[in-house]
């Protein structure tokens, strides 16, 4: 780590070279020690679950006292802190919708969740956005929602996700460090929804496995709809979260 005073874009960028070396030892050198300390410190936050303050007492004993390696150690802070609240915040309207669904099956069989499905499923995840303060919506290449059609910057990725299962890879989900037109920094999330099967295929399955009645309430609801024939594995979309990160 050489040149100017570290970033919290060079604080990501050694993280993720580090991650992605071979098992063994990773030497970090800087010429005064105050960006490799500042570094050691970050990954104390992230990898370890140390809290900034105490971070922040070890890196300056390490002898790290420039005002910008400080600002770059608490950026990702910031940063870590962000993808706890993004992965809660997944995890949680997935939890929410999957309740819901299961109610109304209960409460009236499948024809009824889908009716129950299409009023509030799109109104639960924006809600729960709202009251957070944050971007949240669910997306896909094969959409019956028009409003979760995929955005020029979220396309990409699911494309590459649905190329990964089919080659039979894991999906990893996608933590993004962006910036908005407005110059803001952003977190951004791409978390995988994979087709299930079971109850899903009555709703998004074959035509032998969608119910008639189901199939007549959302060829009315949704003409247009691509959302079907879908088999277990395949990647049925994404939950995006989006936090501000400044």
């Amino acid at each position: 780590m050489r040149g100017e005073p570290i970033t919290v874009d060079a604080v990501r960028a050694v993280t993720e070279i580090v991650a992605d070396a071979e098992t063994g030892s990773v030497l970090v050198f800087c010429a005064s020690g105050q960006r490799a300390a500042a570094w050691w410190a970050a990954r104390m936050i992230e990898g370890d679950g140390v809290g900034l303050e105490r971070a922040l007492e070890r890196a300056r004993r390490a002898g790290v006292s420039h005002a910008p390696t400080i600002a770059a150690l608490k950026a990702r802070a910031g940063e870590v802190e962000a993808r706890k609240e993004v992965d809660r915040l997944a995890e949680g309207l997935t939890g929410t919708l999957m309740q819901r669904l299961g109610s109304a099956i209960e409460g009236g069989g499948i024809e009824h969740a889908a009716r129950v499905c299409a009023r509030s499923a799109s109104t639960i995840t924006a809600e729960l956005g709202a009251r957070q303060g944050v971007v949240v919506r669910r997306t896909s290449l094969r959409w019956r929602n028009p409003e979760n059609q995929p955005t020029a910057d979220e396309r990409p990725w699911l494309i590459a996700a649905e190329a990964a299962l089919d080659a039979g890879r894991a999906i990893e989900p996608l933590y993004e460090v962006v910036r908005e037109k407005d110059g803001s920094a952003v977190l951004r999330h791409l978390r995988p929804i994979v087709f299930p099967g079971g109850l899903c295929s009555q709703c998004h399955g074959s035509k032998g496995e969608i119910p008639a009645e189901v199939r007549t309430f959302l060829a009315e609801r949704y003409p247009d709809d691509r959302a079907i024939n879908f088999t277990p594995g395949e990647l049925r979309g994404a939950i995006r979260v989006t936090v501000p990160l400044e």
